[in-house]
């Protein structure tokens, strides 16, 4: 077998590339270790999970879907926790405070200030 330096090179660009294309989608895991600062870093962008997805807008809304119905809502960062209040489709969800654990499977939602039901994990976009 002959090596082929043009052929490694392409291969080698090629890894490079995806290496980058994929490691950008979830920098954010890697630089934010705490609540607020995961805000920082996922606001106004898109985070995917297996049921849809949100946006925390800069603004303080929220916007989404969420199994085919529309997420809705408020968000705020106070005293170091994400909090909101949210409605999906009809319904009204509980206010409610939480932390945002930066997992190597993604961003969870760890609700009543990380002592409820953990949600996600998310991806950002």
């Amino acid at each position: 077998m002959r090596f082929h330096f043009k052929s490694f090179a392409m291969l080698t660009m090629l890894v490079g590339s995806f290496t980058a294309c994929c490691s950008a989608v979830n920098a954010l895991e890697i630089n934010a270790k705490n609540t607020a600062g995961i805000l920082t870093a996922i606001t106004d962008k898109k985070l995917i999970n297996d049921k849809g997805y949100i946006i925390l807008k800069s603004d303080g809304k929220i916007e989404g879907m969420s199994d085919g119905k529309s997420v809705t809502g408020d968000w705020s960062e106070k005293d170091g926790f994400y909090c909101r209040s949210m409605a999906v489709g009809d319904g009204r969800v509980d206010i409610d405070c939480q932390i945002i654990l930066n997992t190597d499977d993604g961003l969870i939602f760890h609700r009543h200030k990380g002592a409820g039901r953990k949600v996600g994990p998310y991806k950002a976009q």
